[in-house]
């Protein structure tokens, strides 16, 4: 996990799903307001407005850092064996 102060980031690897995705710092778990009582996994992953960077050609991610100079990111893939790097958008991935 990473964070991008000025464009107000967090991006993180989910091995899971095998991804890397980014969100809001601060922002809000519900669009409206939130339920009453105890919320699951489910409720949450539903409102939360999150930003899949890195989707495909990634098996195993670790090791994220952020550039901020050069607004590019880092990673680890420790089932394929190498270093990645591409914009905060995806593209130009190498």
């Amino acid at each position: 996990m990473d964070f991008y102060y000025d464009k107000q980031l967090v991006c993180w690897t989910d091995q899971g799903m095998e991804a890397i995705q980014c969100r809001k710092m601060n922002a809000t778990f519900y669009n409206e307001h939130p339920p009453i009582g105890p919320v699951g996994i489910d409720e949450l992953a539903e409102n939360i407005d999150k930003i899949s960077i890195i989707t495909k050609g990634i098996e195993k991610p670790e090791g994220l850092a952020i550039d901020w100079y050069t607004d590019k990111i880092y990673w680890v893939d420790g089932e394929l064996n190498r270093i990645e790097v591409s914009t905060l958008n995806g593209k130009y991935r190498k």
